[in-house]
């Protein structure tokens, strides 16, 4: 499914959400303004696009999802599948005709030319209220500075697309990953100034749902934005806005209910979308590292479909300190009678579970603290870094750290906290690595360090062009002025 020609209906969109919106959709043979003919229709396109985010599919959550691939590439996932688009993830061997690659790209240009879509209908419309039209606008420039997002960080250069013009879209080029993120920074600027403080439901009431973005979200996501562009004064400004949100906002307690509906740690996250005999059971990403199923069909190599046998690598695991919650909480364990296996227990709620719900998290108050400490540590703010460092350690049950107060000291206390506390959520160790300089050598990336050490374990050969995902064989071919990212064949 190509990028460029994907020229489907918003009204089918909706319409396959009608769970998740609770609401009736907008008639499919409609013209696609008359969407935004009045305000719940008008919602219903925003929340048909957060309905196939919460929902399994290969961009957010499952066996094909970002948070899986982006493991299985750096050194958070072991896997044992025979699959060979699994093994091309693994090994760090990736071709331009991957599947699961492919599809990751797929859906996000899908995602994408729907928030454009919305943005083009809803700033036409004369029929919406003023609060509704902004709301609306403010969570498609959300959601498509979301997704521009994951993309760059995993393709680099990509193509910028801002309308629905099909023949304009088809001549697009890749643009440069800065360029994109100084672009998103100010799409989010726009979308803070739109929505609301509040979490709305579906028909514009508050609610204490955190599913649909509000303007701590859009804070929360710009700071993440400016501390990958290396604006360290305004990343930290917008944490500050984010943290000082106490009574909204607070690291939770019990580890244990970080992923679950109720939280008040979370600030965007979503409902699960997959259910059994009409009822919804369970996220994608708590599916696909469900012990119980794991039990059920071993941990070796399957023959069909992508097997269950993605789990955590002893050395992730030695890294937690004695006493850290988070490895009580965080991590499972099976035994299959010759080994221990550790996998993910952040989302508790597998394919075996009925009555209990996780949501798919997207962003959280204690990664915050973490993008301040970085932001912090980059204005030489050295105590300011260890207090919210140790912030996070505090909820973990540990001690202060006992790091050096110099810039080496306090750069490795916050990979370790980051690597620790935010471990298969959205990619966001394999992105850490790559805009991160070495250690050893700072005239490489801190991935270049790490992968040249860990591919040859996992059966690869590293090279640093397998920094970037290769951009999907159909899209070269499709787009005039489409080209390959480096390493890979055209």
């Amino acid at each position: 499914m190509s990028r460029i020609i994907i020229i489907f209906s918003i009204f089918a969109l909706c319409a396959s959400c009608k769970k998740f919106v609770e609401l009736t959709p907008p008639d499919t043979s409609l013209e696609a303004d008359k969407v935004f003919q009045s305000d719940i229709t008008g919602i219903s396109a925003v929340t048909s696009i957060l309905g196939e985010l919460g929902g399994y599919n290969s961009f957010s959550q499952g066996f094909g999802g970002i948070s899986i691939v982006s493991g299985l590439v750096a050194d958070e996932l072991t896997t044992v599948s025979i699959q060979p688009a699994y093994q091309e993830i693994y090994t760090n061997t990736l071709l331009p005709g991957n599947t699961i690659i492919a599809e990751i790209w797929n859906r996000a240009y899908k995602h994408i030319y729907a928030t454009n879509a919305i943005i083009e209908g809803a700033s036409r419309s004369t029929a919406l209220s003023t609060n509704a039209r902004n709301q609306i606008l403010g969570e498609a420039y959300f959601l498509r500075s979301f997704l521009y997002f994951q993309l760059v960080n995993l393709f680099g250069d990509v193509p910028f697309l801002t309308g629905t013009d099909y023949e304009k879209n088809l001549q697009a080029a890749r643009e440069p990953v800065k360029n994109i993120l100084n672009n998103i920074a100010e799409d989010l600027k726009l979308s803070k100034s739109m929505l609301s403080v509040n979490y709305l439901d579906n028909t514009g009431a508050a609610t204490t749902k955190r599913i649909r973005p509000n303007k701590w979200a859009a804070t929360a996501l710009l700071a993440r934005v400016y501390l990958y562009l290396e604006d360290w004064p305004n990343s930290e400004l917008q944490a500050n806005e984010v943290i000082s949100q106490a009574a909204t906002y607070i690291l939770d307690p019990n580890l244990n209910n970080v992923f679950k509906p109720g939280t008040r740690e979370a600030i965007w996250h979503l409902p699960p979308g997959i259910t059994t005999n009409g009822q919804t059971l369970y996220t994608g990403d708590g599916s696909s590292f469900s012990v119980n199923y794991i039990k059920s069909f071993g941990v070796g190599p399957q023959s069909f479909g992508y097997d269950l046998s993605n789990y955590i690598p002893d050395s992730f695991v030695a890294l937690f300190e004695p006493g850290d919650a988070r490895k009580s909480s965080w991590i499972d364990s099976l035994n299959d009678g010759t080994r221990k296996y550790y996998v993910p227990y952040k989302y508790k709620t597998g394919i075996d579970a009925v009555g209990t719900l996780d949501y798919l998290m997207v962003l959280r108050l204690s990664e915050q603290y973490l993008v301040r400490a970085e932001a912090r540590l980059g204005q030489n703010n050295f105590d300011g870094a260890r207090q919210d460092i140790d912030t996070v350690r505090s909820r973990a049950r540990l001690l202060p750290t006992t790091v050096p107060s110099t810039r080496a000291g306090i750069m490795a206390a916050i990979e370790h906290e980051r690597q620790l506390e935010l471990f298969l959520e959205w990619g966001q160790r394999w992105m850490d690595l790559k805009r991160w300089p070495g250690i050893n050598n700072p005239a490489i990336s801190r991935a270049e360090e790490i992968m040249s050490v860990v591919t040859p374990v996992k059966g690869g050969v590293w090279d640093e062009d397998w920094l970037r995902f290769p951009i999907p064989v159909n899209e070269v071919r499709n787009g005039p002025n489409m080209s390959q990212n480096d390493g890979y064949p055209q």
